[in-house]
């Protein structure tokens, strides 16, 4: 009978320590890890931006050196040029 018992009160410790109990026990603790994944998202957040500015950076960078940037506008001669 004393086993039995044991081994109920057993299982009512796994499950209430399989739940929400043992965030309750530590809300401060909870705060803090809350606060941090916060810090950490921005963070993400922050380095994907500068990666997609990077990214366009390079590529205007690319179209402004190009070639063919200007290739539709006529040449203007050496003349034309000095006045």
């Amino acid at each position: 009978m004393l086993k039995e018992r044991i081994a109920q009160l057993d299982e009512a410790v796994r499950q209430a320590a399989a739940g929400l109990l043992p965030f309750a026990l530590v809300p401060d603790l909870c705060n803090q890890l809350k606060a941090q994944i916060g810090i950490e998202e921005r963070a993400t957040q922050i380095k994907s931006g500068k990666a997609l500015l990077h990214d366009a950076r390079s590529e205007l960078k690319k179209k402004l050196c190009s070639e063919s940037l200007f290739s539709d506008i006529p040449s203007i001669s050496q003349k034309q040029r000095q006045n």
